[in-house]
């Protein structure tokens, strides 16, 4: 990236980036610009509008680099949206397996909760722990966990306190998984509950790569994906009607052409209309010198139709593409 930055800087900036556009290879040295700057997008997946800003990169810089094709810039599209899934899910994977640990905290009363160990295995004991500020009279705080694979499956167990300050808690989790939980209690008024955290962690790292690689897969094509591929279909539309509108008016103008026939002059003896390549007139039998007395082609000014705005000729009566009748200037 740094060798590419430095060969555009000498090319004179932009202007290298377009010089590497034209070149031999700039089709294949778009793409993998594209892949890149949506590989390290994802780094920032929590900011609003990433998945929109990568969806219009996948279809700005290839078509910038001169990939004109939809077709094939559906298909590169679905490749790329498979390997920002893969590497998507495998950057979550990693994070979980390196996982340490974290207190969750609420607004007041509840703090430092945590749930230990965090990694384990299945059908062991994992004890949690939260401190309630001192001073609170309301004892009832209750532990919430669930495997977050598995919404329905929340459990809500009563703390044990010793000192009326820390409040513990154990749970045998029998089954593989991510595990989640939190912490709340009742102040008289309302529920407070402390965040959401993670842990413990059941699962094996192969089973963790399979749950985020196949979820991280399916979220690129979801978020990502579509809004990708309304952009294809938009532009494709778009492309399509102005072809068509061009055909239209092209055919239009051929009809036109075709009517007026081919060029004629007026003889100057009898007034008949003589084919422009006559050497007499066919009437009157008149030779002709070079001092021909020519027909000039007419000529028709192209305005726009006040109504749908498709290209017609000032002599037209009738709007060839929305069908709206015309005021002829002659007519007033």
């Amino acid at each position: 990236m740094r060798s590419l930055f430095a060969v555009m800087m000498s090319s004179g900036g932009l202007g290298g980036l377009d010089n590497l556009r034209k070149s031999k290879n700039g089709l294949y040295i778009g793409l993998a610009i594209t892949a890149l700057l949506s590989l390290l997008l994802l780094l920032f997946v929590n900011i609003c509008f990433v998945y929109m800003a990568i969806a219009l990169i996948m279809y700005g810089v290839p078509t910038y680099f001169g990939l004109k094709s939809k077709k094939k810039l559906a298909v590169f599209g679905l490749v790329l949206l498979l390997v920002l899934g893969l590497a998507w899910g495998a950057m979550f994977a990693n994070n979980i397996n390196t996982f340490t640990g974290e207190k969750v905290t609420a607004s007041k009363y509840l703090s430092n909760g945590t749930v230990a160990p965090i990694h384990g295995v299945p059908d062991s004991t994992y004890q949690y722990e939260v401190s309630l500020s001192e001073g609170s009279i309301y004892k009832n705080v209750t532990l919430s966990y669930y495997d977050t694979q598995d919404t329905n499956s929340i459990k809500r167990v009563s703390m044990n306190t010793t000192n009326n300050l820390t409040y513990t808690a154990s749970a045998v989790l029998g089954t593989s998984g991510i595990y989640a939980y939190y912490f709340s209690v009742w102040d008289g008024s309302e529920t407070i509950s402390t965040p959401i955290g993670t842990g413990p962690i059941t699962a094996s790292n192969g089973e963790i790569y399979g749950i985020y690689l196949q979820l991280c897969v399916f979220l690129a094509y979801l978020q990502i994906g579509l809004l990708f591929f309304m952009l294809l279909v938009l532009t494709w539309w778009m492309d399509r009607s102005k072809q068509r509108m061009q055909e239209q008016f092209n055919e239009a103008q051929a009809k036109r052409s075709a009517a007026a026939g081919e060029e004629k002059f007026v003889c100057s003896e009898c007034g008949s209309d003589v084919p422009a390549d006559a050497e007499k007139c066919p009437q009157c039998g008149e030779r002709f010198d070079d001092a021909k007395e020519t027909a000039k082609p007419a000529t028709e000014d192209v305005k726009k139709c006040p109504k749908c705005g498709a290209a017609i000729f000032d002599t037209d009566k009738k709007c060839w593409n929305c069908g709206k009748i015309l005021e002829n200037k002659d007519q007033k």
